[in-house]
């Protein structure tokens, strides 16, 4: 949607036959954010939901933005900024993956050609675990490395990207 020069982003719910539950429902706020892209959202708590994206902050710094939802889809507090915001920088593919009862969220961050995978951890109260990590040691040379998280079976999670190195 781009009604008021501002891209938002918006979730609907569905039963699992496919049927619309209630109305579609707007997650950023046009104070907080413009721009807003590649939203992500997984269950977290209780049924809670945390959804993250893409979005232009404060001074047009590229920002990952959240918001936390109840089960019944009402916002828990306001939207935040989940990257460390560093000028100069720009922030893609955010997405958020739950895993033992914590979730953390991934983003590709880059400042001229260096692009690098960040991390976000949270505990399952979604309090912040620590500070954003830098995920990979070598430069990202390709300019579409979506990054990816996924649990594994130790109740782990492992975070991989693509990039174009010539080793």
């Amino acid at each position: 949607d781009n009604t008021n020069g501002v891209f938002d982003i918006y979730m609907q719910g569905f039963t699992l036959e496919g049927t619309k539950i209630g109305d579609q429902i707007k997650i950023n706020e046009d104070s907080f954010s413009k721009e807003n892209n590649f939203p992500s959202i997984a269950e977290i708590k209780n049924g809670n939901k945390m959804v993250v994206w893409y979005g232009i902050g404060d001074n047009n710094r590229s920002c990952v933005f959240a918001q936390f939802l109840t089960k019944d889809n009402q916002p828990i507090g306001t939207n935040f900024i989940v990257n460390e915001t560093i000028r100069n920088r720009t922030c893609d593919f955010p997405i958020v993956k739950s895993y033992s009862n914590n979730f953390s969220v991934v983003w590709l961050e880059s400042e001229f050609n260096d692009r690098y995978v960040y991390l976000q951890m949270f505990d399952n109260e979604g309090n912040i675990i620590d500070q954003n990590k830098k995920v990979n040691e070598i430069k990202i040379t390709s300019d579409n490395a979506i990054p990816s998280i996924q649990n594994s079976n130790t109740g782990n999670f492992i975070v991989s990207w693509h990039n174009n190195v010539n080793n």
